[in-house]
């Protein structure tokens, strides 16, 4: 009896691990896995770019030898370096008392969310690497700040947008994609409230949500965050900073309250001190309180954030967050700045992207207790090629 339990809940879960991962990969529609196949061992694969750049047009001189430009080629690397798992344990008893195929199914269901979840911001994250990005400068605002993806703006950036891509010697004609939030999404519907054209009526099968000017448009709110916080000025005590509801507090003494970060001799110090602070890095219990476990795990887990020191400034990045609040409380003017999300557009399939492993369900029993521990595996890589990143853009939104 308790085979076919267990046999009935592990095909159960695989089933619905696949439907639900298929149906809501977003990042498929903007990544190929044409290399996947060549990944035989090891963790990278191979490819090899032929440089034309320096062959060009010359003007013939009859009877003189032509000129020939030199032409080489060179290899790029996408490396599997994303090795991860998803994993819990289940009692026979409850396996049997669920139902095998109940409890099969709505644990395959939600792995698979947290899978594709996982999967799309990290897809989704080498939108960064296009060859050039859509900002506020390009619809007549302020170069290098985000464009406000409101009801005005949109109209200039659906119509820029194509004409910034085709200026890049790229054909417009098809084969295009937006990759956009929720909260942009819903701004384009209210500009077409009253208009002939139903998003909401459209499948969402994938995050697709209708046509927009011969782009097809999909949804994810696993894009990634970015913003830069100004620490030009050295913080006063009791000055903070929020992160995703994630609290630092600088103080003159490090104390022992969980979140507090030193105020260091100049503004420096204490910036590096604060990017400890987020990154978890040394300085635990002398420049700054290690977080509870719970904050940490929002951090690093959930928002996947990352803060790097500038000059007078610190970069924050957080993978496939989506949007995330930010705050602080600073005496000085210093403040958050260019929040944004990193969006998609330009032609579908430019990532290239490799699943080493994935859907291998694991299951190993405990050896003192009626439980099975469970384990999803998958390595991962992307790449976004040399010739592939004029074919899209970074579209920076405001956040």
């Amino acid at each position: 009896m308790n085979n076919s339990i267990n046999n009935g809940f592990d095909k159960a879960f695989v089933a619905k691990y696949e439907d639900i991962r298929n149906k809501t990969l977003v990042a498929d529609k903007v990544t190929n896995f044409r290399l996947e196949s060549n990944l035989k061992m090891g963790k990278t694969v191979s490819r090899w770019k032929l440089d034309l750049s320096k062959v060009r047009v010359r003007t013939e001189n009859r009877y003189q030898d032509r000129t020939l430009d030199t032409i080489s080629d060179s290899e790029e690397l996408i490396t599997v370096d994303q090795e991860k798992y998803l994993g819990f344990p289940m009692h026979k008893n409850d396996k049997l008392q669920n139902g095998p195929l109940k409890a099969g199914e709505e644990a395959g269901k939600q792995m698979a969310i947290k899978a594709h979840e996982w999967l799309d911001g990290f897809f989704l994250s080498k939108s960064k690497d296009a060859y050039d990005t859509f900002d506020d400068g390009d619809i007549g605002g302020t170069d290098g700040n985000p464009v406000d993806f409101n009801t005005t703006n949109i109209p200039k950036i659906i119509t820029l947008a194509p004409a910034k891509l085709r200026s890049n010697r790229v054909d417009v004609s098809s084969n295009l994609c937006y990759v956009l939030d929720s909260f942009a999404l819903a701004n384009i519907q209210q500009l077409l409230i009253g208009k002939d054209i139903d998003l909401a009526g459209s499948t969402f099968k994938n995050g697709y949500s209708g046509t927009l000017l011969n782009a097809d448009m999909y949804v994810s709110d696993s894009l990634t965050f970015y913003a830069d916080l100004g620490l030009a000025t050295n913080p006063t005590a009791n000055d903070t900073v929020t992160i995703g509801g994630v609290v630092f507090k600088f103080v003159a003494s490090v104390g022992t309250t969980a979140g507090n970060v030193l105020i260091g001799a100049a503004a420096a110090d204490s910036l590096a001190n604060l990017v400890a602070a987020i990154n978890g890095a040394s300085g635990a219990g002398t420049t700054y309180i290690e977080l509870s476990d719970a904050n940490r795990i929002k951090l690093s887990e959930d928002l996947r954030s990352t803060a790097t020191a500038g000059t007078g400034k610190i970069s924050l990045v957080c993978v496939g967050a989506g949007r995330v609040v930010v705050a602080e409380t600073f005496t000085s003017a210093d403040t958050w700045s260019k929040n944004r999300l990193s969006a998609y557009f330009g032609k579908k399939k430019q990532i290239d992207a490799i699943m080493q492993r994935e859907v291998n369900l694991d299951v190993r029993q405990e050896p003192k207790q009626p439980v099975d521990n469970h384990f999803v595996d998958f390595l991962a890589g992307a790449k976004v090629f040399d010739d592939a990143k004029q074919n899209f853009m970074e579209l920076w939104i405001k956040a």
